[in-house]
């Protein structure tokens, strides 16, 4: 019973991460099509800024909450919930400082009040503390409808406000009401933890404090692990702009968000395999582990090959029926080659997923880490080389030469012997593929996996 509650939970949970990037991509969708390329360039270029604050200011506390081994008071909790939200409101200040330096970089039809409003979704981040409560209690389905909520608010203000909108306050809206309510949602699902006056009533200062040093300490390494994911996440967004320009960044963000939207459905596969692999390591050599994740890497990678081929080949069909772009400029042709590459890419690096909770169920926990730096280098040095010569078709092999080195230095080390004991960097990045289908049982074994919704 308890691994179909897991299931269950997971399965929830991913159709709520499902439909919250429908929802969004929706929005998008109606966005594109009542602005201009350039316009749409500018507003993708403040979202993606959004995005890269909203993961540098996240403190991940969740992590370190479920790790600890001491029971964590109401008053702790509290202290948690002012720091994780006063980081957040600490980055979102940042940002509207960074773009009251850099005017030029806003939409010509933003203003300052607006801007504003939009750039508070980075202090809307769900704090972690309410985050670990949340998971801690196992209230996995309540979290979902909270989820679900929220994206179908932000689909209702999107269809009501935003056809024929002039500036973006109708975005602004479509953004921060969803959040804020979601943000709410988690703090009334957390209350009863949070209020609760019989713990912590013995729980000393110093104590508190002591806690506090263990769970950030701890959570640093999500935060890290979070980080080293930005460049092929959200800052190749940044490297078009800069390379190719805001009509070509409009159009990579339209295609990129097309194409990896698949990654919602096969999340739930990898979250499952890292546990199956902290099992089978005990009872299997490594050349048996090897061709059980080459087997999972086959079906999965056949799976995507023949999803992304009947997306690829329908473009001209489904495309024009979402997005309104100008074909003399833009030929439909063009876009499916453009498509259709960056699928392939995808196909390899979304099939190839499988070695990577194979690889840190093994703890290769410091190369994993150093791995992922120097990926991120090739990914920086092949877009400045690829992105002049090649475009959007350069912005594709950037970030399929970053994962080439990754996934074969992985490769390299898997028949190597690693550690025993689990590092905290091992033990954050398991955070990072599987809390979407543990119950709070699974907790104290294997962790989370973010979306980029």
């Amino acid at each position: 019973m308890a691994r179909l509650s897991s299931i269950s939970s997971g399965t929830i949970l991913a159709l709520g991460n499902v439909y919250g990037v429908l929802s969004a991509f929706a929005v998008l969708s109606i966005v594109f099509n009542n602005v201009d390329l350039k316009t749409f360039g500018s507003i993708s270029l403040l979202l993606t800024s959004i995005s890269i604050f909203q993961t540098l200011f996240n403190t991940q506390s969740w992590q370190g909450i479920l790790n600890s081994s001491r029971e964590i008071s109401a008053s702790t909790l509290r202290l948690c919930l002012l720091i994780d939200a006063g980081t957040a409101v600490m980055g979102s200040l940042l940002l509207a400082l960074c773009y009251a330096i850099s005017p030029k970089l806003l939409s010509e039809a933003a203003v300052p009040s607006i801007l504003l409003l939009v750039i508070t979704n980075v202090a809307l981040i769900p704090p972690g503390a309410l985050i670990a409560v949340i998971r801690k209690d196992g209230r996995f389905a309540h979290q979902a409808l909270v989820d679900i909520t929220a994206s179908t608010l932000k689909i209702a203000i999107a269809f009501w406000w935003l056809p024929g909108a002039t500036t973006l306050l109708p975005l602004a809206m479509a953004l921060v009401i969803p959040e804020s309510l979601r943000w709410l949602g988690y703090l009334a699902l957390s209350a009863s933890r949070l209020t609760n006056r019989s713990q912590g009533s013995s729980i000393h200062k110093t104590a508190s404090q002591s806690v506090l040093k263990d769970i950030y300490g701890f959570s640093v390494w999500g935060m890290l692990t979070e980080i080293i994911h930005l460049p092929t996440a959200h800052i190749d967004k940044l490297m078009v702009s800069a390379f190719l320009g805001l009509e070509s960044l409009a159009i990579w963000d339209i295609l990129k968000r097309c194409v990896t939207a698949v990654v919602q459905g096969t999340a739930v596969i990898n979250q499952m395999l890292f546990p199956y692999f902290l099992r089978a390591r005990e009872d299997f050599s490594a050349s048996d582990l090897n061709r059980k994740c080459f087997q999972q890497c086959f079906k999965l990678g056949s799976l995507l090959l023949l999803f992304y081929g009947i997306a690829t080949l329908t473009l001209p069909i489904w495309l024009p029926l979402a997005f309104r772009v100008d074909q003399t400029v833009w030929p439909l042709d063009r876009l499916q080659l453009i498509f259709g590459l960056f699928a392939l890419v995808m196909t390899f690096v979304l099939g190839a997923t499988p070695i990577h909770p194979l690889f840190l169920s093994l703890n290769h926990s410091s190369r994993n880490f150093r791995i992922s730096l120097i990926g991120n280098l090739v990914f920086f040095i092949s877009s400045g080389l690829l992105l002049p010569w090649l475009g959007l078709f350069g912005a594709s092999l950037a970030i399929l030469s970053s994962d080439v080195f990754i996934i074969a230095a992985k490769l390299r080390m898997l028949g190597k012997p690693a550690t025993n004991a689990m590092s905290p960097i091992a033990y954050s990045s398991v955070m990072l593929e599987c809390s979407n289908v543990i119950n709070q049982k699974a907790v104290g074994h294997s962790k989370n996996f973010k979306d980029d919704a």
